[in-house]
Formats: C-alpha cells, sequence, structure tokens
C-alpha cells in the first residue's frame, strides 16, 4: 500500500476487485467486505444496557385496551394502553 520509503501511497492498492464496489459498503455496520468490526461489540452492549433498563421497569396493564385491530398498511391495536413504572430497587 505505501512506497517503502512510506511517504507515497500507492493508489492502485485500492482500484482492484472493491474499486466498483456498491456504496452501501461503507456505512456503518453494514455487510460485505467493509463491514465494521466493532459491531458484534456494539450490539452485546446495546443489549447489556437495555437489560439492565429492564431490570427496574415493571410493565403495567391499564385494562383500557378495547381490542380489535386498526387496518393501515399493517394491523396493529386500536388502543394499547399501558403503563411504565419504574422500580428503585
Amino acid at each position: 500500500m505505501f512506497s517503502s520509503t512510506f511517504k507515497t501511497l500507492f493508489i492502485q492498492s485500492f482500484l482492484g476487485e472493491d474499486y466498483d464496489y456498491h456504496p452501501y459498503a461503507f456505512l456503518p455496520f453494514s455487510g460485505g467486505h467493509r463491514i465494521c468490526t466493532g459491531r458484534e461489540l456494539a450490539f452485546f452492549e446495546l443489549k447489556t444496557i437495555i437489560t439492565r433498563l429492564m431490570q427496574f421497569i415493571t410493565f403495567i396493564d391499564c385494562n383500557e385496551n378495547i381490542g380489535g385491530y386498526q387496518q393501515k398498511v399493517i394491523c396493529f391495536p386500536k388502543n394499547l394502553a399501558v403503563t411504565v413504572r419504574f422500580d428503585k430497587d
């Protein structure tokens, strides 16, 4: 990639098989040859944080759920009432 003097960059090193590679390959956490090496670590840290937060949260049904679904592009409940309580433990 560099010459023996380490002052000259050989651009030919980057013009091989990946020269016409799809631009999606350069996005963070993308796939392909240039996948982010820290992707698995970032996902593990995210799972750990969410797990720790969920240990201090209680979801309570409010009994206001009337049932049925709304038809849009996707189906989803008409009224889904949930109270979130943060525990101090």
